[in-house]
């Protein structure tokens, strides 16, 4: 198995324990494992996680989606659209219990959330960026972004 092939990669790692690892894949070479931990064989790193050569079962290369629209019965998850900057600041922007855990409120200005829904939009282009509109019934009740 030539792991060097899934580096810069997003992978799905089973492990011989029968652990999952999902991320992109950075190659560790024998040489560098040997002189950084002792180990005579190369692995991958997923985010901080080693998983050496001998502990992989599997590994598979997997397809990075992005921001896909999901429904369920009673809301729908949605990509930001320029629309949504108005009602953002409106009902998070302004409201002090929606900041209340997180400590920062990317809609507190009408140019902020603006702002904000311009950046996410533009990031959509990436693969790997996850945000969401929560929508119900065509109202914005919130945002996911993962």
């Amino acid at each position: 198995m030539d792991l060097s092939k899934y580096e810069g990669k997003h992978v799905r790692i089973t492990d011989i324990y029968g652990e999952n690892f999902t991320g992109m894949a950075s190659y560790g070479m024998r040489e560098f494992l040997m002189h950084e931990y002792g180990e005579d064989e190369d692995g991958v790193f997923i985010g901080d996680v080693l998983i050496y050569r001998s502990q992989i079962a599997s590994i598979e290369e997997i397809e990075v989606h992005g921001t896909v629209e999901l429904w369920t019965e009673r809301m729908v998850l949605r990509r930001y659209c320029p629309e949504d900057a108005e009602p953002l600041y409106r009902r998070l922007g302004t409201d002090p219990e929606t900041v209340r855990y997180s400590g920062w409120n990317p809609y507190a200005t009408p140019e902020m959330a603006e702002d904000t829904v311009r950046r996410f939009i533009d990031g959509y282009h990436d693969g790997h960026v996850y945000s969401w509109v929560m929508d119900v019934d065509d109202v914005v009740i919130g945002t996911i972004g993962a």
